[in-house]
């Protein structure tokens, strides 16, 4: 295929009645691990059903890097947080860090990425974006959810929303 190290690859995004997301497409970064497979590097925004560490397929197409499928998952869980009190951002953000999970924030928007990795207690984590929730502070939704003991209905919820191809399932 190619030989590097990085790769920026694109995913081609289908807008639900309403518009969202708001654009057609995300771009990622994709990085090669020791088995020359290449897995996710970032914190999907808008994309459904993948998580940072994921093992992709992409193609060439036209002079870009477009993902096919996923071929393997690799335990971390992503979800949207839409900031309602702005002023608490900060801290909502320090808090989810404290408790093991990794933002991709931009200081301009009120939605942000969360990963949580697969050492990470996502009932901790569910816990307390449920509790900023009922104090009107955020909304938050599953864009995608790896780990083990989560609800059934949450998960095919959550699958339902899934916008990619999976390769070896």
């Amino acid at each position: 295929m190619i030989d590097e190290k990085y790769v920026k690859v694109t995913f081609y995004l289908n807008q639900d009645e309403d518009g969202y997301p708001p654009v057609n497409y995300e771009s990622v970064w994709l990085k090669k691990n020791e088995q020359g497979e290449y897995e996710l590097d970032n914190i999907p925004f808008y994309i459904y059903g993948v998580s940072k560490c994921d093992v992709l397929a992409f193609q060439e197409n036209k002079g870009e890097f477009v993902v096919s499928g996923v071929l393997r998952n690799n335990g971390h869980s992503t979800m949207r947080v839409y900031m309602n009190v702005e002023e608490q951002k900060i801290n909502v953000i320090s808090a989810l860090q404290l408790l093991g999970g990794v933002t991709n924030s931009a200081n301009a928007s009120p939605l942000f990425g969360l990963d949580i990795p697969p050492s990470v207690s996502i009932p901790d984590i569910d816990l307390f974006l449920k509790d900023k929730l009922d104090e009107g502070i955020l909304d938050y939704e599953d864009a995608c959810l790896q780990h083990t003991g989560i609800d059934e209905k949450r998960l095919k919820e959550c699958k339902a929303l899934t916008n990619i191809k999976y390769v070896n399932h």
